[in-house]
């Protein structure tokens, strides 16, 4: 059931009961993961690691540095408007070339 779709205050109550429920499941099944977590040893941390690594993409957008992580996301935003900017641009050349070659020709 979409949120948007609640007929009465009955359906809505009912709806957000469930949310409720789940939200207790998954808090109990963290507190179960995170326990679990705490009795691995050093090595199988390492694996462990070693396995969301090699999953993880290699970017500096994942940096444990605030400034790394700035500069990433700056430069793939520059990255972005260069792109949008060059396609505007090309557009617009071509926009005028037919203007221009409208206004020469008539």
């Amino acid at each position: 059931m979409s949120p948007a779709s609640f007929s009465n205050m009955t359906e809505m109550l009912s709806y957000l009961n469930n949310l409720e429920n789940r939200i207790i499941a998954l808090e109990s099944e963290n507190r179960i993961l995170k326990s679990r977590a705490d009795t691995f040893s050093k090595g199988d941390r390492l694996t462990v690691q070693q396995e969301i690594d090699r999953y993880l993409p290699r970017t500096n957008i994942l940096s444990s540095s605030y400034i790394t992580r700035a500069f990433a996301v700056w430069g793939h935003y520059f990255v972005a408007q260069l792109v949008i900017g060059v396609g505007m641009a090309f557009i617009y050349l071509i926009i005028a070339v037919v203007i221009l070659g409208m206004s020469r020709s008539g």
